[in-house]
């Protein structure tokens, strides 16, 4: 079947969306994560104009312009009919961020979170959590921290469950890997489905989730090699 991933690894959110799936789209997950397809990495940067254009915005304090001035260039590019889908898509996301009445422009302060390869290794499933921004915040004289995921993939909408999931890992990565003197906040820790706008905060209550996760992952390990 060509060339395979020895180890499983994914993305914290094709994990959250994994951890939700019917056993057929289970099994579909791992066998495209274990045996990628050779071009499988050439969209990989699509979103990436979208997604530091809406970090920008976020950590401007909203600042309009970096989504405006991104959706400009994105309708400005040529390219081939997969790549102007691909603007496209782009420009979606970044016009539903525009449109959102789900933000809360008060709530919370945001910083860009540039640590690389932050992974997480979960029971032998290495997980890229790679945060998108830090969230912080400020009551009665205690500073808190935590940290936000985007999910911007157009036909593959996260879930209240899957993002509570997705949450509850960025809760366990900001606790162990997030150096800070500020103190972790479970509600701090978001997954944010851009195309749905929906915004999921890690529950208050993680230890049953959790370990449903770790579970989920012995299970990836278990039968990798039946792949």
């Amino acid at each position: 079947m060509g060339a395979q991933n020895n180890q499983p690894k994914m993305t914290i959110n094709k994990l959250g969306e994994y951890l939700v799936a019917s056993p057929r789209r289970k099994r579909s997950i791992l066998e495209t994560l274990k045996y990628p397809k050779e071009d499988g990495g050439q969209w990989g940067h699509v979103h990436s104009e979208a997604r530091n254009a809406i970090k920008r915005y976020f950590v401007s304090g909203f600042d309009k312009k970096y989504i405006t001035k991104c959706i400009a260039s994105l309708k400005s590019k040529s390219g081939t009919k997969d790549e102007k889908n691909y603007h496209a898509s782009s420009i979606l996301l970044l016009e539903t961020i525009l449109k959102s009445e789900n933000i809360d422009f008060d709530a919370y302060d945001y910083e860009p979170y540039n640590v690389k390869n932050a992974y997480l290794d979960i029971e032998g499933v290495k997980i890229n959590v790679y945060p998108d921004l830090l969230v912080k915040s400020t009551s009665r004289g205690k500073n808190y921290i935590g940290a936000l995921k985007l999910h911007l993939v157009k036909n593959s909408e996260i879930n209240d469950e899957a993002g509570r999931y997705i949450a509850t890992i960025l809760n366990r990565y900001a606790d162990g890997f997030i150096l800070t003197d500020r103190k972790i906040r479970t509600n701090h820790n978001i997954s944010y489905d851009v195309i749905s706008d929906r915004f999921i905060e890690c529950p208050g209550s993680v230890k049953n989730r959790w370990k449903n996760i770790e579970a989920e992952c012995k299970n990836i390990v278990a039968i990798w090699g039946s792949i």
